[in-house]
């Protein structure tokens, strides 16, 4: 009969040091080449930018700034569909709602708009877009169906609002209808 030679604990440090090692120094190297690529790409940028910037004048450059500004067109005017501009924000706000309320069946009897009291990120800060609230209270009793269906347009509407709190209540004795809470729901404004 053979016996297999037994794992020592030797053996499992020597090999886990080893595999430590290597994580470590992989985890350099794949640092190093993201690094080396954000260069890359950092310069590329600049002279995108100064080309535009240098040669206006010249139809050439101009071609290719104004290539560079249709690539970034499409995904520039979705980003500003998702927000609301900050002036007339209510009205827009009040009119959407209230549209997606006649058509799953539900009235909304107040809105009462407020700044978020949660923190925004700095990027949001930076990019002059700002979070607010909008708490609107609801026609009660209120008919499942139609509320799912008023919660599917709120979420996949433009400009983009998020439902952040919902208290619902059954109600005994009826036939798909339930008793909604005040229901805040955010939105960014720019």
């Amino acid at each position: 009969m053979i016996k297999k030679p037994r794992i020592k604990a030797t053996t499992i440090r020597s090999t886990m040091s080893v595999i430590i090692v290597l994580t470590i120094g992989l985890s350099v190297l794949g640092f190093y080449f993201a690094q080396d690529m954000l260069k890359t790409f950092e310069l590329e940028v600049d002279v995108v930018i100064s080309k535009a910037n240098i040669n206006k004048n010249t139809p050439s450059q101009s071609n290719i700034s104004l290539e560079d500004i249709n690539k970034y067109q499409a995904p520039y005017k979705k980003a500003l569909t998702l927000t609301t501009p900050a002036q007339d924000y209510q009205t827009i706000i009040t009119k959407d709602l209230n549209q997606y309320a006649s058509i799953s069946g539900i009235s909304i009897t107040d809105f009462s708009f407020s700044k978020s009291a949660i923190m925004t990120n700095a990027s949001l800060q930076n990019s002059g877009t700002s979070t607010n609230q909008v708490t609107i209270k609801l026609n009660n009793p209120v008919n499942f169906t139609g509320l799912m269906q008023f919660f599917k347009s709120i979420e996949s509407s433009a400009p983009k609002l998020q439902p952040t709190g919902i208290n619902i209540t059954s109600i005994q004795n009826s036939n798909n209808t339930v008793t909604v809470e005040p229901l805040t729901i955010e939105f960014y404004t720019r």
